[in-house]
């Protein structure tokens, strides 16, 4: 009777745990399981990402070149002149120059009264006595006037340079006026000054200064343009 009656309970214990296993398999595989149209999930084992499959990096944009500064339709044209040459070959040089001799003459007038005075002085301090009082006083009368002589020749100098300055001034803008109309009717883009040719006993005397004052070693003669300007110079 016993066995019988543990039998019968261990069956029925049995089914009940089947029973419960089952529902529990049930319940576990449908929150695994996607639901709706959710895709499965691939495996990365099994089918490896192809490389074009990743989203390319974007690079920075090169640097870009800040554009050429040019001026459209220029074109290098270079010339150069011979100041000096032009100078002493223009007619107005010469004009000015016989001006400024003529104030040097005017100059040497106006002191030439005081000149012949002095010479006056000394002659007739050469012929009184040495011990003398009047001797004396002419000494220092003659030495007052050659005091005012000098003065008056450094003064008259001082005016003379002043006006030579301006003249040579005035002389260099007319030609420099010239030489810049020239230059754009004719399309240069550069006129250089070059100095004349030095003889040997100029270099030699002031080599450094006149090395210093020279800024263009070479030009070939095709741009020397010295003689053109000086004939547009006397033309006007």
């Amino acid at each position: 009777m016993k066995n019988g009656y543990l039998k019968s309970k261990l069956w029925t214990l049995g089914i009940v745990a089947a029973i419960v296993l089952a529902a529990f398999l049930g319940i576990f595989c449908q929150s695994v399981v996607p639901q709706g149209n959710a895709e499965p999930v691939a495996d990365s084992a099994a089918e490896p990402v192809s490389p074009t499959d990743v989203a390319p990096v974007p690079l920075p944009e090169p640097v870009k070149p800040l554009p050429a500064k040019t001026v459209e339709g220029l074109t290098l044209k270079i010339g150069v002149v011979n100041v000096q040459a032009v100078f002493d070959k223009y007619n107005r040089t010469s004009e000015y120059t016989k001006i400024m001799e003529n104030e040097r003459r005017r100059l040497e007038l106006k002191l030439e009264d005081l000149k012949k005075e002095i010479q006056t002085l000394q002659e007739e301090i050469q012929m009184l006595d040495v011990n003398s009082e009047l001797r004396a006083e002419k000494q220092l009368y003659l030495k007052g006037k050659i005091s005012e002589y000098e003065n008056r020749v450094e003064a008259g100098n001082k005016l003379l340079q002043k006006k030579r300055d301006e003249h040579i001034m005035k002389i260099y803008k007319e030609i420099k006026e010239v030489i810049s109309n020239y230059a754009m009717e004719n399309g240069y883009t550069l006129i250089f000054k070059i100095d004349p040719t030095l003889n040997e006993a100029e270099a030699t005397a002031n080599a450094s200064e006149q090395v210093n004052l020279r800024a263009v070693i070479y030009a070939h003669p095709s741009l020397d343009i010295t003689n053109i300007i000086i004939k547009v110079l006397n033309k006007e």
